[in-house]
């Protein structure tokens, strides 16, 4: 059996607190979540139901099972915000909580220039 492979592309939308995922590899793939995870579990239903509705053949697969294994990789794009002391003695990293909208304090990590 040939391998099937795709790429899919999850971006968050941090105004929106949402997943989207689209792909040119998947046609119509277009959708979201409101977590990464939930995101994963809605491509596992969704892609081989858009590849049948889109008529997608494996033509050059030579097994003649009706039934094609494919794999996809999700790339995805978030960002955060990183505060630094600007005297260079404590630096603190916060992260972003997508769920509450707060910033946590992460990591701690001293200097040692005190």
């Amino acid at each position: 059996m040939i391998g099937h492979h795709f790429t899919i592309n999850a971006t968050l939308d941090e105004d929106a607190k949402w997943w989207y995922a689209t792909s040119d590899d998947v046609p119509g793939l277009a959708t979201g979540a409101a977590s990464l995870d939930e995101l994963l579990v809605k491509l596992d239903t969704i892609i081989p139901e858009l590849l049948e509705l889109n008529k997608v053949v494996f033509e050059d697969d030579d097994d003649d099972d009706d039934v094609v294994t494919i794999s996809y990789s999700v790339m995805a794009e978030a960002s955060g915000q990183v505060m630094v002391s600007r005297q260079g003695r404590n630096f603190y990293t916060y992260f972003d909580d997508v769920s509450n909208d707060s910033i946590v304090p992460d990591v701690i990590i001293s200097s040692g220039l005190e």
